[in-house]
């Protein structure tokens, strides 16, 4: 612009005097507030305009600083709490380490400010270490703890202890306490005492952790490792006092089992003496009686063998029945069997019976007041029996195939014996 055609400061102030300012045109109602609103705007615009055109650069630089540090400075402002976690919020401006224990969730804090995290479920923690006993013995041990941070003191924690309490704090005191202990007690000792050793561990290293804001919930010693040679010794020590005990129990069961035998016995002369009482020579009669009949009435084969006294009762022995099912000889059906004349002796089934029935009738007639019960005399057993019958059997078919009969003695006396 040419600086003669710049106009003077008088003039400015003469243009922008209340004389030179426009006239609005005289126009309807509609017209009047068109012309006011755009007039306003042109205010509005003339005014703005140069502000925002002086200061848009610098404001747009602002704003790109605030959302880079926003950006770099994001982790420290928005702190996520998770489950299972509590924060302990140190200022730097301020007095240091708060005195409140934050929760899970979001939370905004001044980007100077630190939140430290902690977590407050239960850990497990296993230590292995080696532990002098009384004697001097090394002993291996292996451990493990389970604990957590206090949740209402973890400030006091933070302040006194820090984050890596675990290190500085339940190791030491753990391991410290064990040995303590166990250094008061012989090797084998801790084999016959181990329940009271891990009570009394346990209790100490509660009372100490408990004193740094740590809650301890348990302490297990998983392994307990001696030398190989004192531990075979201790085993040995210990399997002869199990056998000592043993022999004690066998000792003393023995001695009940004398017991148990003597009542037993004392008992069995009771039962006896009261059954004798009842027992009379009469009843045993009357059952032998009883016992003869119904084994005549029985449909199998039988052996009777009469004989017994004139008081005693027939003797009836089972036979098999393939020994009286074997195959006679033909040629002896014509032959007379010159048998000694016994009347005592029965030649079938129903003369058995009928003899036995008699006989026993006989002799409970004739028999005495107190008469002796006869004793039975011993059965002959059924498999001698079977192969009598089958050997005499087999003798007469081989007779019969050879056609050898003239000596029939022999065959009367072979005949007798399988009857």
């Amino acid at each position: 612009m040419d600086p003669g055609m710049q106009d003077t400061p008088q003039e400015n102030q003469d243009k922008h005097s209340p004389e030179h300012e426009p006239v609005p045109d005289p126009s309807p109602a509609d017209g009047s507030e068109k012309g006011e609103k755009q007039n306003w705007d042109d205010r509005v615009a003339e005014r703005v305009t140069p502000v925002w055109r002086r200061i848009k650069v610098p404001l747009l630089v602002c704003i790109l600083v605030i959302l880079f540090f926003v950006a770099y400075l994001f982790d420290r402002i928005f702190i996520n709490i998770y489950p299972g976690e509590a924060g302990v919020l140190w200022k730097r401006f301020d007095d240091g380490v708060e005195q409140r224990v934050y929760g899970g969730g979001l939370h905004i804090i001044n980007p100077f400010n630190i939140m430290h995290k902690y977590e407050v479920r239960v850990q497990q923690l296993e230590t292995r270490f080696t532990v002098l006993s009384k004697n001097g013995l090394i002993i291996r041990i292996r451990a493990s703890v389970r604990f957590m941070p206090n949740r209402k003191t973890l400030y006091h924690l933070h302040e006194f202890v820090g984050p890596d309490y675990i290190e500085r704090v339940v190791i030491p005191e753990t391991q410290a306490v064990i040995r303590r202990v166990l250094g008061e007690y012989e090797p084998e000792d801790i084999y016959a005492t181990q329940g009271n050793i891990i009570q009394n561990i346990v209790l100490m290293a509660l009372s100490e952790l408990q004193q740094r804001h740590i809650i301890l919930d348990d302490l297990l010693i998983k392994e307990i490792l001696l030398p190989d040679n004192v531990a075979e010794s201790i085993e040995i020590k210990l399997q002869e006092e199990q056998k000592f005990l043993a022999y004690q129990y066998i000792l003393e069961r023995e001695k009940k089992e004398i017991e148990r035998k003597q009542l037993e016995s004392a008992g069995i002369k009771i039962f006896q003496q009261t059954i004798n009482q009842g027992l009379t020579p009469e009843y045993l009669k009357y059952q032998g009686i009883r016992a003869t009949l119904e084994l005549a009435k029985s449909n199998n084969s039988k052996l009777v063998v009469i004989g017994n006294g004139g008081d005693g009762l027939p003797l009836i022995l089972n036979t098999p029945s393939d020994a009286l099912s074997a195959p006679v000889n033909p040629q002896m059906n014509g032959l007379q069997m010159n048998l000694p004349n016994n009347p005592s002796i029965p030649m079938s089934t129903d003369s058995i019976q009928s003899s036995a029935i008699a006989n026993t009738a006989a002799s409970n007639v004739n028999q005495d007041k107190n008469p002796i019960p006869p004793e039975s005399p011993e059965p002959i057993p059924e498999e001698i029996t079977r192969h009598k019958h089958t050997d005499a059997a087999k003798q007469l078919k081989e007779d019969e195939l050879n056609g050898s009969l003239a000596n029939q003695e022999q065959l009367q006396r072979k005949f007798k014996i399988t009857f």
